[in-house]
């Protein structure tokens, strides 16, 4: 079968991790790149229509911690492969962060 080259699929596996002012993203690599290797990905974080954090990140990097969040808000993370070719499509997930804060404990 012949496929023709365009944008990476989305990258796969992706999880969130919320806090009360935070969350916390990891991914895997896209299983088809599109015909050209994977060059970064971008991730976007909404709130409504805002855009709140973008950012675009190495091939090496597939974590990432989103800062600055307000308690009890449901966000919209987007996470999208790209290649020489383009920006692929979004990978979306829908998170809340956290009431309450738990205290952190030193040693």
């Amino acid at each position: 079968m012949f496929s023709v080259p365009g944008p990476p699929e989305p990258p796969n596996n992706v999880q969130v991790f919320p806090f009360c002012d935070r969350v916390d993203v990891t991914w895997e690599a896209s299983r088809k790149d599109g015909g050209s290797a994977v060059t970064g990905y971008t991730i976007t974080l909404q709130r409504g229509e805002e855009t709140v954090q973008s950012e675009n990140l190495p091939t090496s990097q597939r974590t990432r911690s989103l800062r600055n969040l307000k308690k009890g808000t449901e966000y919209e993370v987007r996470i999208s492969s790209r290649n020489a070719l383009g920006g692929g499509e979004w990978r979306v997930v829908f998170v809340n962060t956290t009431e309450t804060c738990k205290e952190r404990y030193t040693a």
